[in-house]
């Protein structure tokens, strides 16, 4: 079963793992700190068994929420984990007011 929640700073060496598997230039932990302590910050992950098997990166302002990133393992590539997390992450930012959604990789291609 598959589990949504709040990153815990246990979880930052295997997202950063995760995160590396992907990007040129991956997060460095010092990144991935001070992005999860902005306000506007959220990052989210999919626990899958007591692991961690992905991550969603969501970065929220007064009328639209940006995924800055979202990643699964490479063992998760292709399963419904990357829905899961979007679908957490939409339903985040409507709980805060937004309903604009854009994936800033994407030049901010609405993705919702």
């Amino acid at each position: 079963m598959i589990k949504i929640r709040q990153m815990q700073v246990d979880d930052i060496p295997v997202v950063l793992t995760i995160n590396q598997s992907y990007q040129q230039r991956p997060l460095s932990r010092e990144e991935l700190m001070k992005f999860n302590d902005l306000q506007e910050g959220i990052c989210i992950v999919a626990e899958e068994d007591t692991k961690v098997v992905g991550f969603l990166l969501l970065l929220l302002s007064q009328t639209a929420a940006s995924i800055l990133d979202v990643e699964t393992d490479t063992e998760h590539v292709g399963s419904p984990i990357t829905g899961y997390l979007l679908e957490a992450a939409r339903k985040i930012a409507i709980e805060n007011g937004i309903t604009a959604f854009y994936k800033t990789r994407a030049f901010h291609t609405p993705v919702f």
